[in-house]
């Protein structure tokens, strides 16, 4: 009988049957080893490749593999080339058992496979130790038991941007104030048109409409902020509604170098505090003497990015003070450098033991405490616009405060910390200068201010003074904010405004948030909606995402739902960004310098997002997986 031209019906319903086969027992292999720190069973279930016949799954599928050495099975693979069509072994022995399957793998995803097959198995057999599923998953491979190891970098990358892309999908059903990471982008264009241009290329990428945005957070940079050409301003000309907040922490940062800028005596007291930590940490046997001495607090140095942080420089030699003094003078005492000798005594008998250092020193750790408390608390994952107005109201309140009480009670804790040392409590005499006075000159007028007079002018009203205009300048977006969004921020202030202010605080949103002819609200509704809305909601915590809560499960509201939304969408700080670029130092170190741009978003998602890849349904991505790798397409119905 001669051979067929072409395959009958039956033996190409037969091949597809058998390649699906296959598929489903490369799925339970896969599984396996993605749910292997889930599904870690005890050592009594593994399997003796040497002596038994049948290959047991380890996940309990009951799914039976091919026993090579008893079974006369033969499997053939052909290897489809770019250019030519193989054949296919169509014929099958009935008499002997024997089965041919043919399946047609890619070419070039086979190269890659079994290039790195070798090397991928030597590196992963070191975690076989502690992983018997991926023990068995090995032994498999090196008794040629399987083809497809999954351990190759190909696939290993196309693993990692599946899971990525499943994290994105993934959303959380109750409201909160949520920032997701989606990605690091290369930019080589820095200014703020080229970082406009990433930034909506990105956008669209994604599947979002940019004019939807409706809330943008940079830090202070000139291409971020830029009035006339920075990427706010830019994306403002083309959504006005997109509101723009520079970083509260960024803000408060430049608070602090603005304040510790304004004079000469705050660049000396600085530079005293990083010679302290210099004389020590520059020698271990130096830092084992300091060790000796003081056990509470450790000396750090100044950080020249995150000035708030200079308080932990400060706190440990404000209330270590005495001990250090004396960590000095024993290292003078001790030490064979002349120049460390001479440096160390001078820091305890001329800075140390100087009274207008130890006040200084006082009044910036009450400087540097309230901003960087505030700073923290700017950085929670929670936080919203309304806390955050709060927040740095109390801080210039602070500091006004301060300004009228704070130099008496910081002399007080001067002169105490001052007998504690056996130093007086007094400024060092300085010469006046006398100069030449004109005969018409009255100078019965003229008032000689004490020392203690000119430190409170020149130095500590300064600064102060200096922390009081930075804020209110630097924070100006936010007070913005609360004279359009205030009247919302609890149902309280709802209840303060008559009905003829509400409507106009109503019409002022509805202007805002209006472009062209789109409406976000309408404010005539927004009014009767707050109108009633006042008088039926009753919360134990009157707060805006506790409103939000309680309007979504109504659809009376839906202006109001909608000005809640937009509210807590305008961000406070950039911090959840910043801690990306923490992930991205663990991830991409020397040893990982040649990572690819795709694997890296990959890994740095799953990182970043890592709460919500246990909530991955591994069922579906198995699935999803295992059709992307399937080798044959059925075009035909």
């Amino acid at each position: 009988m001669s051979k067929r031209k072409y395959e009958s019906g039956a033996l190409k319903r037969k091949r597809k049957m058998q390649q699906e086969a296959f598929i489903e027992s490369q799925k339970g292999s896969f599984l396996k080893i993605l749910t292997s720190n889930k599904n870690v069973n005890n050592e009594q279930e593994q399997t003796n490749f040497d002596n038994e016949q049948e290959q047991t799954n380890v996940d309990n599928n009951d799914h039976e593999q091919t026993n090579i050495e008893n079974d006369n099975e033969q499997t053939n693979i052909d290897i489809d080339n770019e250019q030519t069509n193989s054949e296919s072994n169509d014929q099958t022995n009935s008499e002997n058992d024997n089965e041919q399957i043919n399946i047609d793998i890619d070419n070039e995803q086979t190269n890659s496979e079994n290039d790195n097959e070798q090397t991928n198995i030597e590196n992963d057999n070191e975690q076989t130790e502690f992983d018997l599923i991926m023990q068995e998953h090995i032994g498999r491979i090196n008794d040629k038991e399987i083809h497809n190891h999954y351990l190759g970098h190909n696939m290993q990358n196309e693993l990692i941007s599946l899971s990525g892309e499943e994290v994105k999908n993934l959303s959380t059903t109750p409201i909160e104030v949520k920032e997701y990471f989606l990605g690091f982008l290369i930019v080589d264009n820095t200014t703020g048109k080229g970082l406009y241009d990433a930034i909506v290329d990105e956008i669209k990428n994604i599947g979002l409409d940019i004019n939807d945005v409706r809330g943008q957070c940079y830090d202070n940079g000139s291409n971020m902020k830029g009035k006339h050409q920075g990427v706010q301003k830019q994306l403002l000309d083309i959504n006005p509604r997109a509101f723009y907040t520079p970083c509260g922490c960024h803000s408060l940062n430049l608070v602090i170098c603005d304040v510790a800028n304004s004079c000469d005596k705050t660049s000396e007291f600085f530079g005293v505090i990083q010679r302290i930590y210099s004389i020590f940490a520059s020698l271990t046997q130096r830092w084992k003497i300091l060790q000796d001495n003081i056990s509470n607090l450790t000396l750090k140095s100044l950080s020249q990015t995150r000035w708030e942080s200079r308080v932990e420089s400060v706190k440990a030699i404000r209330f270590q003070a005495p001990q250090l003094r004396n960590t000095l003078l024993q290292l003078s005492k001790n030490c064979r450098d002349q120049k460390i000798k001479s440096e160390a005594k001078c820091l305890a008998t001329y800075e140390l033991e100087n009274y207008e250092f130890l006040l200084g020193m006082i009044i910036w750790y009450d400087v540097l405490f309230a901003i960087n408390t505030i700073s923290k608390s700017l950085q929670s994952n929670d936080m919203c616009i309304d806390d955050a107005i709060d927040q740095l109201n109390g801080l210039l309140c602070f500091f006004e405060e301060y300004r009228e009480n704070g130099f008496e009670k910081a002399l007080d804790y001067a002169k105490e910390l001052a007998l504690e040392m056996n130093i007086k409590p007094e400024f060092r005499e300085k010469r006046i200068i006398q100069r030449n006075r004109r005969y018409d000159e009255n100078v019965a007028n003229e008032t000689i201010k004490t020392p203690i007079q000119l430190f409170k002018t020149d130095y500590f009203l300064y600064i102060v003074d200096t922390a009081i205009t930075s804020l209110k300048s630097r924070f100006e977006q936010f007070n913005e904010f609360k004279n359009i969004f205030g009247f919302l921020f609890s149902i309280a202030k709802l209840k303060s405004f008559d009905e003829n202010t509400l409507k106009e605080h109503c019409l002022n949103v509805e202007k805002y948030l209006k472009h062209d002819d789109s409406l976000d609200i309408d404010g005539l509704d927004l009014f009767h909606e707050l109108k009633l809305l006042r008088h039926i909601v009753h919360l134990e915590r009157d707060t805006i995402i506790n409103i939000l809560n309680y309007l979504k499960k109504f659809s009376s509201f839906p202006n109001a739902y909608v000005a809640y939304r937009i509210m807590l969408t305008i961000p406070v700080t950039v911090a959840s960004a910043e801690r990306s670029f923490s992930k991205l130092k663990l991830l991409k170190n020397y040893l990982r310098s040649t990572m690819s741009q795709e694997r890296l978003n990959g890994l740095a998602i799953l990182s970043t997002e890592k709460h919500l890849v246990k909530e991955i349904n591994y069922g579906n991505f198995i699935k999803e997986f295992a059709s992307k790798k399937a080798r044959k397409i059925n075009f035909m119905s």
